[in-house]
């Protein structure tokens, strides 16, 4: 058995925790179910090839990446991992909604110094 296939549930949890989001959360933006990703975090050690684009989708990795081939390039500040991994989900928004997010982003800052 290689050693990507070994570690693909541990890599998955690790990078679903970077990523501050839970189970679920992770689950609703692949589109499956959090019993699935509970299940490939803890009960198998052979990655689901059929899963494997939904899951690079929604973590914001690449496939070797996620099967621990190459290492994650964007590490996030566990501290703040969900601000980071929103604020890069933001990144797909039409043109117009991220102006307006920047705009109220700029605000709040400026409200806060």
């Amino acid at each position: 058995m290689s050693p990507t296939v070994k570690s693909f549930g541990k890599k998955l949890a690790e990078i679903r925790g970077a990523r501050g989001l839970s189970q679920r959360q992770l689950a609703k933006l692949a589109g499956i179910s959090h019993r699935v990703v509970a299940y490939y975090e803890v009960q198998t050690r052979h990655p689901p090839t059929h899963l494997i684009v939904p899951l690079v989708k929604a973590l914001g990795v690449s496939a070797d990446e996620l099967l621990g081939i190459k290492r994650v390039e964007h590490p996030f500040d566990s501290k703040h991992a969900r601000l980071w991994y929103k604020l890069s989900k933001a990144a797909l928004l039409p043109k117009e909604d991220q102006q307006t997010l920047l705009k109220n982003l700029y605000d709040l800052l400026a409200k806060n110094r």
